[in-house]
């Protein structure tokens, strides 16, 4: 593993570490005989796991009420296309198999935007709004938006356990059900 890579992060995990160690320790030593080491020892170990883990606690809350406020799917105008862009039985041509959608196939009618806002306000988490706009190529108006926040991991603590964003939709991908709302299926020739 390329432990240069990780960067401060890494350099300040080992340095918490090595403190909770030499804390931890010393609070056993001062301890009574028995029970009581035990209890400073895993009081000690406890407070320091606990602060290693309080942002990602805080940034879940942070970002579940970014999702509850602010993400999800508005559907501003139905799109019509000519009917070359079906088949007979008047499935639209340009979505694929798995849902998705061929831009260039749509390309003269309508434009695809969609952009990252970069970290977003946040005390506790790195969290990125996502932006995805479907917009008449013609006039520019938009025929439908999609805003996500994606949360990230800690940057305190090398994380092994999840190393890409969480959205706000996690369960399914909320694309093709957008694409079918501005696309409707064409009457059949």
């Amino acid at each position: 593993m390329n432990w240069a890579g990780l960067g401060n992060s890494f350099q300040l995990f080992v340095a918490y570490f090595v403190l909770a160690v030499v804390v931890i320790v010393f609070a056993v030593r001062r301890a009574r005989p028995g029970w009581a080491k035990w209890a400073a020892g895993l009081g000690t170990f406890s407070v320091f796991w606990g602060l290693t883990l309080i942002d990602d606690v805080m940034g879940a809350r942070e970002h579940k009420a970014l999702c509850e406020r602010e993400a999800g799917v508005k559907i501003y105008k139905q799109v019509k296309l000519p009917p070359e862009f079906y088949h007979p039985d008047g499935k639209p041509k340009f979505i694929v198999s798995n849902g998705d959608i061929s831009e260039k196939f749509l390309a003269c009618y309508i434009k695809f935007n969609r952009r990252g806002e970069g970290s977003y306000v946040s005390r506790y988490l790195k969290i990125d709004k996502d932006f995805y706009s479907i917009n008449d190529a013609l006039t520019g108006d938009p025929l439908a938006v999609r805003v996500d926040f994606l949360r990230w991991p800690s940057p305190f603590v090398p994380s092994i356990l999840h190393g890409g964003a969480i959205g706000c939709d996690s369960s399914h991908d909320p694309y093709p059900q957008m694409y079918r709302q501005v696309f409707p299926d064409s009457p059949a020739q």
